[in-house]
């Protein structure tokens, strides 16, 4: 035993120096799916407490409105835009040029490294699995997570337990993993499927919502939101029993907003449904009608899919108990690129050579040592040049299945109605000039010639 623990000591000091990180991330999670930003119809006692512990962004946003490109910017901490990977079909795109995950990052600091839960991020086992990727261990599904799906090429089976979810599944598996590899630090990707298609709460967690929604989707939707609380109070739960809480950085966010129904995009948009025809939105999504799942994006306009703020502006928190202050709204813009950042900055490395990171170090502006804007702007470019968006302050240019690009105020349009570029030009060609300087040094969108084989199907 003495031996063990000279071996171990030397374990242990480095853990002590480096905290851990947890990545927490829901699947079509809406900005109104939480009670922090005004949900209704649910309590989320975990989320909430991990919320009162940490920082929330009100102004927290991912690289893409869309599940795999929007993973590529989080793990990699770099635009996807920049490896050609801006949609579904280009899963295998950022490995392909050689993009690095923060997993890749951490391991030579000493991390231990897995990912449990949804992947998306390409389905080659020899080339693409997580484990080829800085992941020491990995378990969950490719893609999607219905539940009848069999094991497929080394993704073990994500089949609920009997009594249980996929949440509370993967979070069990975390919390064993963390247990296990508590002599040293360690990085964990949580990606749960909730509250994505198909949505199948428990029978518990049904029973629980029975009547706290009108609507029968947005009913089993507040079910499945339940299911994923419970799975980020397993974690959490670990983390206070292992006295952790205090060593670990947490992140919780969505991978992009809610896939809401087309026709409320329609409404959105002021439009008036023709007698006997439906109303086609003017910004209509790039998604399978089926993806709906009952989340909400109020007050926010647009879904998934759409450049709107409703597509790319998603729950976002981040907590380190003792490091960051408890309670804090913060509201200058931030974004899912920023994680990477943080989670090196935080365990004093660097990243790997030749690799560069689009994202920022949080940790100076959210102490309060720097009073300034992480970003001066933000960029986003989705599926073609018809989908951007750049985000300057307040200002937002917008061109989202529109004529032309839009300007809106966001301090005072929250939900993108009024149109300003006719008003302030300057403002308009000055976010053009800056978004066509950023698009120069994109790759076009690289369509995966797999997923192109499967579409045809």
């Amino acid at each position: 035993m003495r031996l063990l623990a000279l071996l171990l000591a030397p374990l242990a000091a480095l853990a002590a120096d480096k905290p851990n990180v947890l990545v927490i991330l829901a699947d079509d999670l809406g900005y109104a799916d939480i009670p922090a930003h005004g949900g209704k119809g649910l309590a989320m006692p975990n989320l909430d407490a991990l919320t009162r512990q940490g920082v929330r962004f009100s102004n927290g946003y991912v690289t893409s409105p869309q599940c795999s490109p929007s993973r590529c910017g989080l793990l990699t901490g770099t635009y996807n835009q920049r490896f050609g990977h801006e949609h579904n079909g280009c899963q295998r795109a950022a490995f392909d040029a050689g993009a690095k995950t923060l997993a890749e990052h951490l391991r030579p600091a000493g991390y231990a490294t897995a990912a449990f839960g949804k992947w998306h991020l390409g389905d080659n086992v020899e080339s693409h699995h997580p484990t080829k990727h800085g992941f020491d261990e990995a378990w969950g599904f490719k893609e999607y997570a219905e539940a009848a799906k069999a094991e497929q090429a080394g993704f073990p089976a994500s089949l609920r337990p009997p009594g249980g979810n996929h949440a509370q599944n993967y979070a069990t598996r975390a919390a064993a993993f963390i247990e296990s590899h508590a002599a040293q630090p360690w990085f964990i990707y949580l990606a749960c499927h909730e509250p994505h298609v198909p949505v199948v709460p428990t029978a518990e967690s049904a029973k629980a919502t029975r009547g706290a929604a009108e609507d029968p989707l947005r009913q089993k939707c507040l079910g499945a939101l339940r299911d994923l609380d419970a799975g980020v109070g397993v974690v959490l739960a670990k983390l206070r029993a292992l006295k952790l809480e205090e060593d670990t950085l947490v992140v919780f966010l969505s991978d992009n907003g809610a896939p809401i129904d087309p026709s409320e995009v329609a409404q959105q948009a002021g439009q008036k449904p023709k007698a006997g025809k439906a109303t086609k939105p003017e910004a209509d999504a790039d998604n399978d009608d089926k993806a709906v799942n009952g989340s909400r994006n109020e007050p926010l306009r647009g879904r998934k899919g759409l450049t709107w703020e409703g597509g790319i502006r998603v729950p976002f928190v981040m907590a380190w108990k003792g490091t960051l202050p408890a309670g804090q709204v913060y509201d200058q813009p931030v974004i899912s690129l920023d994680i990477a950042a943080t989670a090196l900055a935080a365990a004093q490395t660097s990243p790997l050579p030749g690799t560069k990171l689009d994202g920022v170090n949080l940790l100076p502006y959210l102490k309060g040592e720097n009073k300034a804007a992480p970003h001066e702007r933000l960029f986003w470019r989705y599926a073609d040049r018809s989908l951007f968006a750049v985000r300057e302050g307040n200002w937002k240019l917008v061109q989202s299945h529109t004529p032309s690009a839009r300007l809106y105020d966001l301090g005072a349009d929250l939900g993108e109605r009024t149109d300003l570029a006719a008003e302030h030009p300057e403002v308009a060609k000055r976010l053009q000039a800056a978004w066509d300087e950023w698009n120069a040094g994109l790759k076009p969108p690289a369509l995966d010639k797999d997923a192109a084989k499967r579409d045809k199907k």
